[in-house]
């Protein structure tokens, strides 16, 4: 039975889709909150890490104070967050990243880059700087060219590989990363 060539291409493209479809699916995990559960060892190594040294065993008023605040900010955006972390993780990260500043904000914010216009002039405001990403991808995404479909036809088909249906083996990966 012959197809016509807008035939094949439809029956073409939907078997693509399809099998992209079923590639593309992945399983939702559901994991434990690791905040939660390793509370004790994250205290454990902060206190380590905040232990004073050995030429001042006892520490300054100041300095204890300071400890105490410390991790009593801890705990407190810890508690805050833990009711958003399955629901929202920009919420977890933003945990992560208090933990790792130390609450001391030694850390600089990040400034982002100002853009170029096509004359070489520099952004100095958000809008400046929307306006020229507006137009960069407006040229970008709205590049309309020309599609010749009857080259298709005239591709040589290849012979189908039915050895690449199968994900590869332990030992063919090994193998490839020695050679």
């Amino acid at each position: 039975m012959a197809l016509w060539p807008s035939e094949a291409q439809l029956n073409f493209k939907s078997f693509i889709v399809k099998l992209a479809k079923e590639v593309a699916e992945r399983e939702i995990h559901n994991r434990p909150n690791w905040f939660t559960q390793s509370e004790k060892t994250l205290l454990h190594h902060l206190s380590l890490c905040n232990k004073p040294t050995n030429s001042l065993s006892t520490g300054t008023n100041k300095s204890s104070h300071k400890l105490k605040i410390t991790q009593a900010n801890l705990q407190k955006v810890k508690r805050c967050q833990n009711k958003h972390f399955k629901d929202d993780m920009k919420a977890a990260w933003d945990i992560v990243f208090q933990i790792i500043e130390g609450f001391d904000s030694h850390h600089s914010n990040y400034n982002p880059e100002s853009f170029a216009n096509k004359r070489s002039q520099i952004a100095t405001k958000k809008s400046e700087n929307a306006k020229i990403l507006k137009t960069h991808f407006q040229k970008a995404f709205n590049n309309l060219t020309a599609i010749d479909l009857s080259i298709v036809e005239e591709m040589e088909q290849r012979p189908i590989a039915f050895n690449l249906e199968c994900a590869p083996m332990s030992e063919e990966v090994r193998n490839a990363q020695k050679n």
